[in-house]
């Protein structure tokens, strides 16, 4: 398949849809050489921030430029925030939430549980391509080469707990893959995957499913903590990272089950280390695990809190949380170091980004026009 490369005549991204046509025309007609240097697309670079809307209910997609924060638009009003790039390109709204996105080959895919489809777009433009239905509750996104990519999905009405497969080149779901209840996170591994199974109403995961990428089939599943959620991979060290969230059951001590750190090395598929998260049952679940591979660093998010540990920690205390600040959701962009954190605001502009450092030095504070519950780092 051939690579995606910049276009030489690139529409400003707040252009309407309905202009290329004339834009192109006017181009054939004229019949000039261009002479203005080559641009790239807008969004090429940067960071992505994705939003959620209570009044309309719907998703917004914001881009933040490393540099010079938020990207403006060449408008009528200047200085109004461009927050919304899938509707200033495409003309129309994305209407659910979106649980994750991932890049393949040129290509975004915006992943959407209540709905069950996954939208396809240029990465570099954010130009809809294409729309895929079929998915019951797509949850996480991963590419596995230029040709394919998988999708997490819990199941519903026709089909248990899966991984969807898409062909990319033609954009439709073509197989799935059965697995333990509550797929969430997966990572590709040389040619396995692996698949953190959180579970269901009736049931606590306490699975990773191995997949075989090659012929799709499930190769085997591995034990490990209660309700696994995210999985971070150092391809440095062959090591994968599991945070299990662990769960309220009415079976132990104190009515939950212990949160726990996870080590598991891929060529051998065992279990090599976990820690208990804070030494013993704790009330609420750790989530989102993220990696630093130049610190060795792991992040993960609690009661609101982000906290860090090293892969080799023996133990990992809940006593110093990197910030003090609560936050619903966070990220950690591998190319400044700098950490991300999504809150909620009770002025006119319902949400914030913060930029901190890893020590939790606050950099700035960007307001956004909807409330921020993810990111993905480009």
């Amino acid at each position: 398949m051939v690579a995606y490369k910049p276009r030489l005549i690139v529409r400003p991204f707040w252009y309407p849809a309905r202009m290329t046509s004339l834009l192109g025309l006017s181009l054939l007609t004229v019949g000039c050489t261009i002479k203005e240097p080559l641009q790239v697309e807008p969004f090429e670079t940067g960071v992505l921030v994705f939003d959620e809307r209570v009044q309309p209910a719907n998703v917004s997609v914001s881009f933040i430029n490393r540099q010079t924060g938020l990207v403006r638009f060449p408008s009528p009003r200047p200085g109004v925030l461009a927050t919304d790039i899938f509707n200033n390109q495409n003309d129309r709204q994305l209407n659910d939430k979106v649980s994750s996105y991932a890049e393949v080959d040129g290509k975004g895919f915006l992943v959407s549980p209540e709905t069950g489809q996954i939208e396809i777009v240029e990465s570099s433009s954010f130009r809809s391509i294409s729309l895929l239905g079929g998915a019951e509750v797509p949850r996480y996104v991963v590419g596995v080469s230029p040709l394919k990519a998988y999708v997490s999905c819990w199941g519903g009405r026709t089909v248990g707990p899966n991984i969807a497969v898409i062909d990319v080149v033609a954009r439709r779901l073509f197989n799935s893959i059965p697995v333990s209840a509550g797929p969430e996170q997966l990572v590709v591994v040389g040619d396995e995957l692996f698949v953190a199974n959180s579970g269901g109403s009736s049931e606590v995961g306490k699975t990773v499913s191995i997949i075989n990428t090659t012929t799709d089939q499930v190769v085997t599943s591995l034990s490990v903590g209660d309700v696994p959620t995210s999985i971070a991979y150092d391809p440095e060290v062959n090591l994968l990272y599991v945070l299990c969230s662990g769960r309220a059951v009415s079976s132990s001590a104190n009515g939950l089950t212990s949160a726990e750190l996870v080590t598991i090395n891929p060529a051998t598929r065992q279990v090599t280390n976990r820690v208990v998260i804070g030494g013993r049952p704790i009330a609420g679940n750790p989530t989102n695990l993220t990696l630093d591979l130049k610190t060795k660093t792991l992040y993960f998010l609690w009661r609101g809190l982000i906290y860090k540990t090293t892969p080799t920690a023996t133990s990992i205390p809940l006593t110093q949380p990197v910030e003090t600040r609560s936050l619903t959701n966070y990220g950690f962009d591998p190319s400044t170091a700098t950490l991300y954190g999504a809150t909620t605001n009770k002025s006119a502009k319902p949400g914030v980004v913060l930029r901190f450092q890893p020590t939790g030095t606050l950099i700035d504070s960007i307001s956004t026009e909807a409330i921020p519950t993810g990111f993905y780092f480009k």
